[in-house]
């Protein structure tokens, strides 16, 4: 991770609200990532949900909600968020996503896998 500034902390709250106000998403984290595309720093969205990742239209309501350039590369949706001593979210701890076509991750082991879309189906 990198350090945040103004803009980004400013875009990351947007983007935190949008998510938040989604069904059955009870947490949402932005981070501006510089470990998860090679000479990039991206916009990962964490949300935290009970949810399976493809009931979520997360995707599609951060596209009618937000300029394009705020958009993450990447959703990691997990049942809930590491959490520090102190009881805060530990943002080191989150997973790096590995990035899909979809680009709906999640964290490797949650048994969360999302089928691939039909035009990449053979058949």
């Amino acid at each position: 991770m990198k350090d945040v500034t103004s803009t980004e902390l400013f875009a990351s709250a947007e983007i935190v609200a949008v998510l938040t106000n989604q069904p059955g998403v009870t947490e949402a984290v932005v981070l501006a990532r510089d470990d998860v595309t090679p000479g990039e720093t991206v916009l990962v969205a964490y949300v935290a949900t009970n949810l399976q990742a493809e009931d979520l239209a997360l995707h599609q309501a951060l596209r009618q909600r937000l300029p394009r350039h705020l958009l993450p590369t990447a959703i990691v949706v997990m049942p809930t968020f590491p959490l520090t001593k102190d009881g805060k979210i530990d943002r080191a701890a989150l997973p790096v996503p590995k990035l899909r076509p979809s680009g709906v991750t999640a964290p490797a082991g949650s048994g969360r896998r999302r089928p691939p879309p039909a035009r990449w189906r053979r058949g």
